[in-house]
């Protein structure tokens, strides 16, 4: 690979260099250090006899792999420099053009490198690095790379890069024979360094997939220069990069805020406060499946995203209001984000604030998105390097704002529709599809429900997610705080229906904030009925919001619970109370919007 390159260079000037034998392999420090010496002398470049010993050293890119990962880390040089200037001392001592497949088998090296030092780096996978072992690789693994500069071997024969292969390569890397033979190779190192089978596994799908990035802008550097690149792609390369800049800002700029947003006025964030709900598995006639136990609901989705046997099925989240349907898409579409992209990119979309739902759907999803990625690009969605994970939460909205069945039921098969062709084309269209709604919209609809929904409900907290719920707001308001409203949830006096209020998500947090503010006692309580406890909750609850909400300096403080208002607030907590609260207090509750939360 990289040998047979330099070698043309080092012919060339009739210089001859003794490249070391597969059979005495140089140690896996002297291999690593060699490519980043390489790096660093082409950065200098003075000349091809300075370079010829670190090239002697090496049988491909690949070596800087021996090294601690955390070295490949903290390499000050980006690694696609060292291959595009290898590329052009080569073209400037030979005057000849190399082949694309030459051009691929080089850049795709450090292309992948690349990607893994930055993958490495990210604030995100701090984690990760800090898991990782400050240890060179063994020499069983040393002696794998070295044989990988002779030949390329895939499930154990060898192969040959042609010029179709290559351009596949250009095209899709993650799908490419190039990406087949890397792969296994840093999911070997990275489990030896100190990661699990999974984790080294997600890590290399990530940094495959990103992988493509740092081809083309390589590519894009030297393409004057290689005519045959030019030819091949012209000026598309410039677009594509463009596009991928649009998702980056939008990941950055809209999906990564959400948790980080403020809490109704308080000075905390959703980032703070929020705990993973539980669910349980939905049958097919609408009934919970009791015979399973529940189940974690990042983990339940992760799972299904991750499941090639489940690429047809729609993840389908119900719950009624105030259970944290919303808030658990904002911080799943970040969690995807942080721990799953590019592998999917998260689309966060709320139903409510589509305008127009149009009779294709993928027009819908264009016109939802809005931004540049999706809007300049009529191939967004067959794009063989992005795969997306469409986060459509409130499905509910298409009954509450039109009052028609029929809008919902359609949405519903045009999702199933769209699912269905993403899972027969995967390569194009590997795209998932997750909703969330309140069940009620679905009543009438059971008989036609699409066969293809993954169904979960989202089920009250149990102990231990609202002892981690209460373990965080104590951290934020104190000891003394979560003590004494834990004194007041269980003691004697304190009323069955407010203890089962507090294992829903918001009606836990309104509680635990009125009674940090001393609008919550059990003197309040003395004497009343089920039905009057429930009423006092509901009506002190009302003007502790409509309290919270007044204008300060002529700005409202608006509840960014995902972006609840006043009105929304009058929805939740009407839901549940209407059997049991009088009819002058209920009308003041209601509201023409649904909870979004």
């Amino acid at each position: 690979m990289v040998r047979q390159l330099w070698k043309g260079i080092c012919k060339a000037l009739n210089t001859d260099i003794q490249l070391f034998s597969t059979e005495t392999v140089a140690s896996s420090a002297e291999t690593g250090k060699a490519v980043l010496e390489l790096a660093k002398a082409l950065n200098e470049y003075k000349g091809v006899p300075e370079l010829v010993p670190f090239v002697g050293n090496i049988s491909s890119l690949l070596d800087v792999l021996n090294l601690p990962l955390v070295q490949v880390a903290g390499a000050t040089l980006p690694f696609v420099s060292l291959a595009t200037g290898m590329l052009k001392v080569y073209l400037e001592h030979t005057q000849r053009e190399p082949s694309i497949e030459e051009c691929v088998v080089l850049i795709s090296q450090a292309a992948y490198l690349e990607s893994f030092r930055v993958f490495l780096n990210s604030s995100e996978n701090q984690t990760i690095r800090e898991k990782l072992l400050e240890t060179p690789a063994s020499e069983a693994f040393t002696k794998r790379l070295s044989k990988l500069g002779e030949k390329l071997e895939l499930n154990g024969k060898e192969f040959e890069l042609d010029a179709k292969e290559a351009e596949r390569a250009l095209i899709c890397f993650h799908e490419s024979k190039l990406a087949e033979v890397f792969s296994p190779i840093l999911s070997d190192r990275l489990q030896e360094a100190g990661l699990d089978e999974t984790e080294a596994h997600i890590a290399t799908e990530r940094i495959s997939r990103s992988t493509y990035r740092y081809m083309k802008r390589a590519f894009s550097s030297i393409r004057d220069s290689v005519k045959q690149l030019a030819a091949l792609y012209g000026s598309e390369w410039q677009q594509e990069l463009r596009i991928y800049d649009s998702i980056d800002r939008y990941l950055e700029e809209v999906i990564s805020k959400k948790p980080l947003q403020q809490v109704f006025d308080e000075s905390f964030t959703f980032e703070d406060i929020y705990v993973p709900l539980k669910v349980k598995p939905v049958k097919q006639d609408s009934h919970i499946d009791n015979q399973i136990g529940p189940l974690n609901i990042e983990s339940w989705a992760e799972s299904l995203l991750q499941d090639p046997k489940k690429q047809g099925q729609v993840l389908f989240i119900q719950g009624g209001p105030g259970r944290g349907k919303s808030v658990f898409c904002r911080m799943f579409a970040d969690l995807v984000r942080r721990k799953l992209y590019p592998i999917w990119i998260p689309i966060l979309i709320r139903l409510r604030d589509i305008e127009t739902f149009d009779p294709n759907f993928e027009k819908t999803l264009q016109a939802a998105v809005g931004t540049d990625f999706a809007t300049s690009d009529i191939g967004w969605l067959t794009d063989l390097n992005t795969r997306f994970l469409f986060i459509l939460d409130g499905f509910d909205e298409l009954l509450l704002e039109r009052g028609i069945s029929d809008d919902l039921k359609t949405f519903l098969y045009q999702v199933e529709s769209f699912q269905a062709r993403c899972k027969e084309n995967s390569s194009e269209r590997g795209h998932r599809v997750l909703i969330t709604g309140r069940p009620f919209a679905l009543h009438g609809l059971e008989r036609l429900m699409p066969p293809n929904l993954e169904r979960v409900q989202i089920v009250l907290m149990d102990q231990e997610i609202q002892g981690k719920w209460l373990a965080k707001w104590g951290r934020l308001c104190g000891t003394d705080t979560i003590s004494a409203f834990q004194q007041f949830l269980h003691a004697p006096s304190c009323p069955q229906q407010v203890k089962e209020l507090a294992q829903e998500p918001l009606l836990l947090y309104l509680l635990a904030a009125m009674h940090r503010d001393h609008r919550l006692d059990l003197e309040m309580f003395e004497g009343a009925n089920s039905t009057g406890a429930k009423i006092q909750i509901y009506e002190e609850a009302l003007d502790w919001v409509l309290t919270k909400q007044r204008t300060e300096q002529g700005h409202n403080l608006n509840f960014k619970i995902t972006g609840l208002d006043t009105e929304d607030l009058r929805s939740v907590l009407a839901d549940p109370c209407s059997a049991v609260m009088p009819a002058h207090l209920l009308q003041n509750l209601k509201s023409k919007r649904a909870i979004a939360f």
